[in-house]
């Protein structure tokens, strides 16, 4: 009797042990399958990011040459793409960067800053040095992505896209190019170990120019270039009457100088 009665027992508890088995596999096939289904819906999103970020001339239909890269370019789209793209952002970068310099002290006066910033001639400036700074770039992508196609070897090809891309300084303004010039052949000389950085040399050399400067702004201010003359007038605050008293103080001391010898 006994082993009669656990028999139906053992049926029961293995029918129980299938139920289960079959019901943890449902779940994962559930599982699974949601997992498919997420991973469709990543891969379509990623084609929809790819859809959007599509290469704008590919859409115009244009020469195969004109939309390819070669196997040292490391950028997203094609050569010509690279260099439109790398213009118009160094552009748009310079000419935000450069007005917001120059427009940002007329803040004071809301009337002046709108007529400074809609007036062409307010912006000139910032145009120039927009147009400066964006040729440089797309001359140097083009100049690179070209050579590249000639020659397999980076540094000859970096060196000669510099030097052309170099030549757009002569879009910017003529009283920065000697400063740029200068600034970036130091900053040259200086990575390249051939000459060594002093700690606060920049300093004392400002300490040593505000000297020869106030000299000249007091002693000889015709030696001064006109614009530097009325930025430490402007800077200074100085009224008509002040700058009347110290043109007539400089004279005084030049004459007693000249009369003394």
């Amino acid at each position: 009797m006994k082993r009669e009665l656990e028999q139906p027992n053992n049926g029961k508890t293995q029918s129980n042990k299938d139920k289960s088995a079959n019901e943890d596999k449902n779940i994962a096939d559930n599982h699974q399958s949601y997992e498919e289904e997420k991973v469709d819906q990543l891969d379509q999103s990623g084609e929809i990011k790819k859809m959007k970020q599509q290469s704008i001339l590919e859409k115009l239909n244009l020469p195969a040459c004109m939309l390819t890269r070669t196997h040292l370019c490391k950028h997203k789209f094609g050569c010509y793409e690279n260099t439109l793209r790398g213009w118009y952002r160094s552009f748009a970068m310079a000419f935000l960067v450069k007005s917001l310099f120059t427009h940002l002290p007329k803040i004071v006066k809301p009337v002046k800053l709108i007529k400074k910033i809609l007036s062409i001639k307010g912006n000139t400036d910032a145009i120039k040095f927009a147009l400066f700074a964006s040729c440089m770039c797309a001359i140097y992508k083009a100049a690179l992505c070209i050579m590249r196609r000639i020659t397999g070897d980076d540094k000859i090809n970096a060196g000669v896209a510099g030097f052309l891309s170099a030549f757009a300084i002569l879009l910017d303004a003529k009283s920065r190019r000697l400063f740029l010039s200068l600034d970036v052949f130091v900053n040259m000389l200086e990575k390249r170990g051939i000459i060594k950085k002093i700690n606060g040399f920049e300093v004392w050399a400002w300490a040593v120019m505000g000297c020869f400067n106030k000299y000249c702004m007091s002693y000889e201010p015709e030696c001064l270039n006109n614009g530097f003359r009325k930025f430490y007038l402007k800077a200074s605050a100085m009224t008509q009457n002040d700058i009347i008293m110290c043109d007539t103080w400089a004279k005084s001391l030049i004459k007693q100088k000249q009369g003394g010898q």
